[in-house]
């Protein structure tokens, strides 16, 4: 969605991604257009990216979250965060 997508004070596009060990890790993306209220992404993502896209105002490079994956609307999601 374009609430996932940030747009710097040079133009340039990015979205936050899990990475290895759970890691946040900032990603530059090339953007095509915007689709409704999403964005069409030409470039800078590799399939199965996960991409953050609640709460990331509050997330930062290099922080360590726990991931929970969410499922297309109307539909159950595939995993949910436990307390720990």
């Amino acid at each position: 969605s374009q609430r996932t997508v940030a747009l710097g004070e040079n133009g340039k596009a990015s979205v936050l991604v899990v990475g290895e060990g759970n890691k946040v890790e900032r990603k530059d993306v090339t953007l095509d257009r915007a689709g409704g209220d999403r964005w069409i992404v030409n470039s800078g993502l590799e399939a199965g990216a996960r991409v953050i896209i609640e709460g990331r105002q509050k997330a930062r490079d290099g922080d360590v979250v726990k991931a929970v994956e969410f499922a297309e609307e109307g539909e159950k999601p595939a995993a949910t965060a436990t307390k720990g």
